[in-house]
């Protein structure tokens, strides 16, 4: 009958002691488990953020090349435009010559 005292005393101690190392246990997977999900989101939101970069420099491409597009018809405008210049001053020049026109300005 001594022992029973003691046994309960204890058993009790035991029991305190898991309880407290299971709840710690638990305390510490609770927090690894938000870390977790802090993290996650962290990631998630990088994501997003990379694939917005990635669509901006997506577009941003794609406006240069139109952009190089209207250039490239802009010079083959002026090369059409330049060789028309050229034919009418030679046209003209052929005038000048036909009609006999001095072309030198005389001073006053």
């Amino acid at each position: 009958m001594q022992y029973i005292p003691l046994i309960i005393s204890t058993a009790a101690i035991l029991v305190s002691l898991y309880l407290a190392f299971h709840k710690e246990h638990r305390d510490d997977q609770s927090k690894e488990s938000k870390e977790s999900k802090d993290l996650s989101v962290a990631f998630a939101k990088m994501d997003v953020k990379q694939d917005s970069i990635l669509s901006a420099v997506n577009e941003m491409r794609l406006d240069q090349k139109a952009q190089n597009q209207r250039i490239t018809d802009i010079e083959k405008q002026v090369a059409l435009i330049d060789a028309s210049t050229k034919s009418a001053h030679h046209r003209l020049d052929d005038i000048v010559k036909q009609f006999g026109i001095n072309n030198e300005r005389k001073s006053d």
